[in-house]
């Protein structure tokens, strides 16, 4: 169904299939009515004043979207919108995401750090992601996941090509502190990463070498029984 709705409502979509190392694009857009302080739909009667055509287009799917398993098992049919979505808070808008595919044979992140108001790209549930303070902090955790060791660890314990939040239960690591050197340099070099993935694959090996190198002795050795 085509409709026209109010643009500030619609974000850029983020698909699991739209995630390669190093690099997320988005392809489509996704209408957001989620209040994500209250975490349930925006009131029927504040849609009705400020955003009345994507009421009207929700409106047509009314009876779908009260039938969804989710719906039924998290919101109060009798309060909330029909039109919430679980799973959906502030931490869905933090500008700042490193993201990967929920479903893949190998860790592939990249930093999601460019989006400013209705550019804010939107995970959808194939997605995970963890949300951080800063740009840096991103590319500086998509660095360490993209990692030879933290894909050797993935290997280790990966089941039907389910990732999930596995990877970070897994691997202990540190909170980036922008005063600590290293952790400065595997941000800058993830962000060179990302901008490379997108015109030189030769330039990403050499970066993902710098990567290595310095990872070689970040996290301590594991004393001996």
């Amino acid at each position: 169904m085509r409709a026209v709705v109010e643009s500030d409502l619609l974000y850029p979509l983020l698909r699991g299939r739209s995630i390669r190392q190093w690099v997320a694009e988005s392809e489509n857009y996704i209408l957001m009515v989620q209040d994500p302080k209250d975490q349930r739909g925006y009131p029927e009667d504040w849609m009705r004043r400020t955003h009345p055509l994507a009421l009207k287009y929700l409106r047509h799917f009314e009876k779908l979207l009260r039938e969804r398993k989710a719906f039924k098992k998290f919101f109060d049919p009798t309060r909330d919108p029909s039109y919430s979505m679980y799973s959906v808070g502030e931490y869905t808008f933090a500008p700042h995401k490193v993201v990967w595919m929920d479903i893949s044979d190998s860790m592939k992140a990249a930093a999601v750090t460019d989006g400013v108001g209705n550019d804010l790209f939107i995970p959808e549930h194939t997605v995970i992601f963890i949300d951080v303070g800063s740009a840096e902090e991103a590319h500086y955790l998509a660095a360490i996941l993209n990692s030879e060791q933290v894909g050797r660890v993935v290997e280790g314990y990966i089941v039907d090509n389910h990732l999930s939040t596995h990877v970070i239960e897994n691997v202990v690591i540190p909170k980036y502190v922008r005063r600590v050197e290293v952790h400065g340099q595997l941000a800058s070099l993830g962000r060179r990463a990302q901008k490379a993935a997108r015109s030189s694959a030769q330039k990403v090996a050499e970066i993902e070498e710098e990567i290595q190198s310095i990872l070689a002795g970040f996290w301590p050795a594991r004393p001996s029984a």
